[in-house]
């Protein structure tokens, strides 16, 4: 810009010495020639450093694009982790949802099919409760009378004496059979828990499919009245963005190229002026020197 300021400036002076000195354009018209191919010089230069500071903000612009064009890819980049960060999300809460579901369901079949609790559980034998209750109904009173001691001994002797099965004990072979039947009903309950177990697990996997195909949908459609239904997905629109990005660049390299066609040919022209016009300077000079 300095420069192209200096060009005029000298400009402007030689065309302040046309005006100053009318009598010498007079006589020396071949002087004023020279004056007007040096003003025509100038001008010439200062068209190619104007073609030079259009290269300059071509240059410039690219920069520009590319550097938009970068920082879009890392915010396309950004949003694919953050996609891929929600899924990660999404499949873990689904996985915990799964967890709690089997783990109602188990509970649920676990109170419709009680197990019941016909173990035989091994009974102790009550002898020392019934001392006990006995040392509390008086146990042996020493300051009584001989007959009323014995009295208490033979009715703690005929407790002790009485049949067990008064107690709850049962005989060996009776509690053979009861372990045998009560094995053979826990058997059959917990076949019945673990055929419980792999239904309710098929049903979360339908459940669970379901649900997913339903938000997937839910995302991806949308309609619109009037003008008919647009379904657009996820994948889809990112496709659509990035087309019109490169259809973009591609109009703006276009321009690009073709400025530059006609600046380059704009040179190409000015270099076969210039070749002339030193070549016509030449002739002159020759032609002077000779007369």
């Amino acid at each position: 810009e300095r420069e192209k300021r200096d060009l005029r400036g000298e400009i402007e002076r030689l065309k302040e010495r046309e005006r100053e000195k009318p009598e010498k354009r007079e006589k020396g018209g071949e002087e004023d020639s020279e004056e007007e191919e040096e003003v025509e010089e100038l001008r010439r230069e200062l068209e190619k450093r104007d073609l030079q500071i259009l290269k300059l903000k071509n240059e410039r612009d690219r920069n520009v694009r590319r550097k938009n064009n970068n920082s879009r890819v890392l915010r396309i980049e950004d949003e694919q982790q953050h996609q891929q960060h929600q899924e990660h999300q999404q499949e873990q809460e689904r996985k915990r949802s799964r967890s709690m579901i089997r783990a109602q369901m188990l509970q649920q079949q676990q109170q419709q099919q009680q197990i019941p609790q016909s173990q035989p559980t091994p009974l102790q034998p009550q002898q020392p409760q019934q001392s006990q209750q006995f040392s509390q109904q008086g146990g042996y009173n020493f300051q009584q009378p001989q007959q009323s001691q014995q009295n208490q001994f033979q009715q703690s002797q005929q407790l002790l004496q009485q049949p067990q099965q008064q107690f709850g004990m049962l005989s060996p072979q009776q509690s053979q059979q009861g372990d045998e039947e009560w094995k053979g009903e826990v058997r059959s309950n917990l076949n019945s828990v673990n055929s419980g177990v792999e239904n309710i697990n098929k049903k979360v996997d339908q459940l669970l499919r379901v649900k997913s195909k339903r938000e997937g949908e839910g995302d991806g459609e949308e309609e619109g009245e009037g003008e008919g239904k647009k379904v657009m997905w996820g994948g889809e629109e990112k496709k659509e963005e990035k087309k019109e990005e490169k259809e973009e660049k591609e109009k703006v390299e276009e321009k690009v190229e073709e400025k530059e066609e006609k600046v380059e040919k704009k040179e190409e022209q000015d270099k076969k002026e210039e070749k002339e016009k030193k070549e016509k300077k030449k002739e002159r000079k020759e032609k002077k020197e000779k007369k």
